[in-house]
């Protein structure tokens, strides 16, 4: 079913413009009306009402004022109301509009007042175009549509098709994308400026490197020798030791005692192994049957899927085939339709034909009864037809021949007049050489002196254009700073009464004359930033910036700025140390400066800026060298930037002199540059004037002899054949004037004989040509809409549908799935309880285990017996000791390196080093390898000496020994052990006496990992940033590409309605809507191009009145089929027609009003015959009234 439209079924006038009193017009009808009315008689007025209630300007309506729309007949009216009454479906409403002498306006919605906005959105969701008035058309602007520039039409469609949604995200991104760029750009900057800074350290730390790996192998050799020592003492504590084994011997005879408990523990061992066991079977099992009901799951899954896809497709096909079934039966209606046309038409070419017929007959019958009379006037006719014949034919011969003697003899003039300039020019060029070469050295001394006078010139206007580029730049900047100025000055004028608002940072306090370049320099466009004391104040402010449409503004809140941290002390002053305020306001000035060191020169901020630590620097002069080591110069002009009118004036002067003074160093360069070149060119002559001067006097005696006498003699002959030419062409000419009033006799009497019936025959018969062909055409047209028989389709569809409901009926669920799935649920429960079983066991087996540890209480007591023994060699153990703790310190300095060199190492991966860091890593693996070697070894040496308290000996420790060193102690004397040690000592002091010659850094590692950190941060934010800029760009992209391609389909669909549409109104013309650029089309706009049948294309403006009309509907209705109008209002749109395009767009207007309805004010026949109901206006007594008359009921 058809959805139910907006139709306008009333209107009730009250007191509006030439309607005195309540005039109700109802009955209008919901397809076609036309209003009709003799001119004058207020017919516009009814279309204006609408306008009226719509909420139009008065201008819309042709008044300068709105008061204007109250009848005025001399009788006061205090009020005028228009409401219209609309219908849709089974539901009505209306709306109203009512305009009181003092301008006011109300609006009622179904009587209830509300306001315009209302009356606006509800309209427009109703489908009426108020944005474009569309459903509008008024007296002489129906050619305004089409004849609109290409940007103002691309934005009418635009807004018809509502791509505008995406302008708002476009803009948007594009801000983005320019504000992140001068960002990103900063990061980049940083970002290199870090990996530099970051490799520079890294080779200072390969450096203090080097100086550890000695101090490391020092600590090796100290090692070394601490372990040498203490084997000498030990093998002297080798007897007590032998001691103590006694005590371990009785240590044995315990552990016998607790043998019967470690059986009974050996028992439960194994019922824990054999419980294991079986929980491991359990496991097995129901692990094996989780699979296969995972299997068997999936299957069921896909049971249920393929199911649900079968039920979609057979619902999809019985939908397809109904609608296939319903446009057959529509299609079959159609054919027979068109059919019984094509039959009509073609009784009617055979009527037409057979009246041409009988006309062509009448024609000859009534020139064979004139034959008689005419024959004697014909045959003379032709014989003095072919006398004019033949002498057009000599006269032709005689004026070729004379134009070629005429060509002939300009010929000869020109190359007389050729030849003696050539002559004179050769007599000049003789008497110029001549003069050249007696002028030689003159020449000379001018071409040195030209030179030398070009080169002085080069050089004053190079100084002259450097100087008047530095006043150009210093004239910009000043006038940059002025603009702002006068900017920040109005903002702070409407702000400045707020309470809070303490004023622009660079007011608030005073600075020496001497850092005043600096401390620009160094705040920027920071001193310009307003300072309020709190957040309430900023966000008062900017409600007023935004509510007087004010440039944005930063402004520092005293409240959240920190307060100044404590700064180190350096070489040069702080330059926020050097600005003069209040105590409260030094925050808010260091904010801006941070911690800014002022230079005198560039030399000595670039020394505090590259030092160990970065510096943020400035020179008196401007130059900011930030602590990413980038450096800028900013303008010296000094304070707050104020200058005056006088100095501004001041600079536009000296540029204008300047400048003048650069136009005319160039003038002079050209003309001593263009001297130059003559003279140069007079001293080439010179060269090679003699063999020239002969050639010329061999030429001036060949001109004098020869040429001038002989163009002279051929130009006398040629006179005279013309004048005998021209006699004879004066009386052919004659002749064949007599002989044409002769034919022209005969012709009117001709005329005279046959009488005007023939000729109105004659064109009887073109127009029945015209209407056959018209016909013809039409046939074409509907032999095309002849519509396809769907029949097999539906059939096909019907097959398929069979197959599809045959395979779902054979579809069969998985067997046994709830049967398998309670399987393994109890599979699963089993496999539990065993495992809690496992869990008993296993704590029985530890309570058993903490027992036997009980018994060991007796083992403590011969460990004190074992003290007497140990008190005897703790004399020794002393002197062990002391080596103990020197190899313990040596042991945590080894540690303390190795750990720096670990650590680097690590910094070394995470921060992905490249080949400039290999060989420290090589480095700093072999020390920390051999670090750890020494810590394990050690480590190693001390739970052996805590195992040797128990149970030890001298052989166990110098086993290790070996291992460590690579010497085997037990084959050293005493003597060769003694003189191992001095040798180490030996290498110990050499070491030593390397590293005292070396500094080393130990906070590099500190201020290493710093930067690697700040490297990491800047480089992970710049990535980052990269990565958002790119996901930006990306969603520009497609958003544009989205909106490109949603306008595109619009525009070609609208493009297809404009072509069909103009071509069936014109019977064969053309239209189409093109895109300027097609490759951006949002930019150039849209034109509309039209070809008018039998005839090419054209733009718009050079259409006739009527071809734009029509141009004009065609696209009216074009858009109308893309997006429809609920109704249109149309004032004497056929103006500008013809009868036949009249009776052609009222036709067509018809067609349309099947689903719009259209309300037309016409005064021609063919269009308002058409119309279903007449809407007839006329005036009486200056009072316009109306009559609807319902011409379809008076039809039927």
């Amino acid at each position: 079913m058809k959805n139910s439209r907006l139709v306008l079924s009333g209107i009730k006038l009250e007191n509006f413009k030439s309607y005195k009193g309540i005039h109700f017009i109802d009955n209008i009808d919901p397809h076609f009306t036309a209003i009709v009315g003799p001119n004058g008689s207020g017919k516009s007025n009814i279309i204006d009402c609408m306008l009226f209630v719509l909420g139009f300007r008065a201008k819309k309506m042709r008044h300068s004022n709105l008061t204007d729309l109250i009848y005025n007949d001399g009788s006061k009216c205090n009020s005028c109301s228009v409401e219209l009454f609309f219908k849709k479906g089974n539901t009505s409403f209306s709306i109203k509009r009512e305009l009181f002498v003092n301008k006011k306006s109300n609006y009622y919605f179904n009587n209830q007042e509300v306001n315009q906005k209302h009356i606006y959105e509800f309209m427009t969701k109703e489908g009426v175009d108020l944005n474009n008035n569309r459903f509008l058309i008024l007296q002489g602007e129906i050619e305004n549509i089409s004849m609109m520039k290409p940007n103002g039409l691309l934005e009418y469609i635009e807004d018809i098709i509502n791509d505008s949604c995406y302008v708002e995200k476009i803009n948007k991104l594009e801000d983005e994308i320019s504000v992140g760029k001068e960002e990103f750009e900063s990061k980049k900057t940083l970002y290199n400026f870090c990996e530099k800074e970051f490799f520079f350290i890294n080779e200072k730390k390969m450096e203090n490197d080097k100086i550890i790996s000695l101090i490391v192998e020092m600590l090796k050799k100290k090692n070394e020798n601490c372990f040498f020592m203490k084997e000498k003492l030990e093998r002297n504590l080798q007897k007590n030791e032998n001691e103590r084994l006694e005590i371990k011997s009785k240590l044995n005879e315990i552990n016998s005692k607790n043998y019967e408990n470690k059986k009974i523990l050996d028992q439960k061992e194994i019922l824990l192994q054999n419980c294991r066991k079986e929980l491991k079977k359990e496991e097995n099992e129901y692990l094996s049957l989780k699979k296969e009901f995972n299997k068997i799951e999936k299957e069921n899954i896909f049971y249920e899927e393929k199911k649900e896809r079968l039920s979609k497709i057979i619902c999809n096909l019985k939908s397809e085939i109904n609608d296939f079934e319903i446009k057959n039966k529509l299609n079959d209606s159609e054919n027979k339709i068109i059919k019984r046309e094509l039959l009509e038409n073609e009784n009617e070419i055979k009527e037409f034909k057979e009246s041409v017929d009988s006309l062509k007959n009448e024609i000859q019958k009534s020139e064979k009864n004139n034959y008689k009379k005419i024959k004697p006037l014909v045959c003379k006719m032709k014989e003095l037809e072919n006398y004019i014949f033949e002498m057009s034919k000599e006269k032709s011969i005689l004026l070729e021949k004379k134009g070629y003697l005429e060509n002939e003899i300009n010929f000869f003039k020109d190359k007389r007049k050729i030849n003696e300039t050539e002559y004179r020019a050769l007599l000049d060029e003789r008497d110029t050489l001549m003069d050249l070469i007696n002028n030689n050295d003159l020449i000379e001394r001018e071409l040195t002196g030209k030179e030398s006078e070009i080169l002085e010139v080069e050089s004053d206007l190079k100084e002259t254009y450097h100087e008047l580029n530095k006043r150009i730049m210093k004239f910009e900047e000043i006038k940059i700073h002025e603009e702002k100025n006068k900017k920040q000055n109005r903002v702070f004028e409407k702000i400045k009464s707020v309470k809070g608002v303490i004023g622009r940072l660079g007011d608030l306090g005073s600075i020496d004359l001497k850092y005043e370049i600096a401390i620009n320099a160094a705040g920027g466009g920071i001193l310009n930033n307003i300072v309020v004391d709190t957040t309430s104040t900023a966000e008062k402010c900017i409600g007023i910036i935004k509510k007087n449409n004010l440039p944005r503004t930063t402004f520092i809140i005293l409240d959240r700025i920190e307060n100044i941290p404590e700064l180190p002390q350096e070489s040069v002053p702080y330059l926020v140390n050097l600005v003069k305020c209040e105590e409260k306001l030094k925050k808010c000035f260091y904010f801006a400066l941070k911690n800014t060191l002022v230079c005198n020169n560039l030399e000595e901020a670039n020394k505090i800026s590259f030092g160990v630590q970065r510096k943020r620097t400035v020179t008196l002069d401007g130059k900011l060298i930030d602590k990413t080591g980038l450096m800028s110069k900013k303008g010296n002009l000094r304070g707050n930037f104020n200058v005056s009118s006088e100095k501004i004036q001041k600079y536009e002067s000296e540029i204008k002199q300047l400048k003048e003074a650069v136009k005319s160093m160039e003038n002079t360069k050209n003309e001593l540059s263009n001297e130059f070149k003559l003279i140069n060119s007079n001293k080439q002559k010179i060269e090679t004037s003699s063999k020239r001067i002969s050639e010329i006097e061999i030429k001036i005696s060949k001109f004098q002899k020869e040429e001038l006498e002989k163009s002279h003699t051929s130009e006398k002959n040629m006179t005279n054949q013309i004048k005998d030419i021209s006699n004879n062409l004066e009386i052919i000419e004659n002749k064949i004037s007599e002989f044409k009033n002769q034919i022209n006799e005969y012709n009117s009497n001709i005329s005279d004989i046959q009488g005007i019936e023939v000729k109105l025959k004659k064109s009887q018969i073109e127009m029945l040509f015209d209407k056959i062909e018209l016909l013809e055409k039409r046939n074409q047209e509907l032999l095309l809409k002849e519509n396809v028989d769907l029949t097999n389709i539906i059939n096909e569809k019907r097959v398929f549908l069979f197959d599809k409901e045959k395979e779902f009926s054979n579809l069969q669920p998985v067997l046994n799935y709830e049967e398998f799935r309670i399987k393994i649920e109890n599979k699963e429960l089993t496999y539990k309880e065993k495992l809690n079983d496992c869990k008993i066991i296993n704590d029985e087996y530890i309570k058993i285990k903490d027992k036997i540890g009980n018994d060991f209480h007796i083992e403590a007591e011969l460990r004190n017996k074992s003290e007497d023994i140990f008190d005897e060699i703790k004399k020794k153990r002393k002197e062990i000791k002391v080596l103990e703790n020197e190899k313990e310190k040596n042991i945590q300095e080894l540690k303390h390196y190795s750990k720096w060199i670990v650590e680097v190492e690590s910094l070394r991966c995470e921060g992905n080093l490249g080949f400039e860091g290999e060989s420290l890593r090589c480095e700093g693996e072999n020390l920390r390898c051999e670090g750890d070697k020494y810590i394990k070894e050690e480590n190693g040496k001390e739970e052996n000496e805590n195992i040797s308290n128990t149970n030890s000996s001298v052989t166990k420790n110098g086993k290790n020994t070996i291992e460590i060193f690579n010497f085997d102690l037990k084959n050293i004397s005493e003597i060769e052990l003694s003189d191992l040690i001095k040798e180490t000592s030996k290498k110990i002091k050499n070491i030593e006496s390397k590293i005292t010659t070396r500094n080393l850094d130990i906070k590099l590692l500190e201020e290493f990992e710093v930067k690697q950190a700040e490297f990491e941060k800047i480089k992970s934010e710049f990535t980052y940033f990269k990565e958002k800029m790119e996901n930006i760009k990306n969603e520009l992209n497609e958003i544009k590409n989205l909106r490109t391609e949603e306008f595109m389909n619009g525009l070609n669909e609208i493009t297809k309605n404009l072509k069909e549409i103009y071509r069936i109104i014109t019977f064969g013309g053309n239209a189409e809507l093109e895109l300027v650029d097609y490759l951006n089309p949002f930019t150039e706009g849209i034109i509309l191009s039209i070809m008018p049948p039998k005839k090419s294309w054209k733009n718009i403006v050079n259409l006739s009145g009527g071809e734009k009309t029509l141009a004009s509907l065609a696209l009216i209705f074009a858009l109308h089929c893309y997006k429809p109008s609920p109704f249109y209002i149309m004032d004497e749109i056929d103006a500008a027609l013809d009868y036949r395009n009249v009776s052609v767009i009222a036709n067509f207007i018809v067609e349309k009003t099947k689903n719009t309805q259209f309300l037309v004010i016409s005064l021609r026949n063919d269009m308002f015959e058409l119309a279903n109901v007449f809407l007839g206006v006329y005036k009486n007594n200056n009072c316009s009234k109306s009559i609807v008359v319902n011409v379809k009921s008076l039809r039927c």
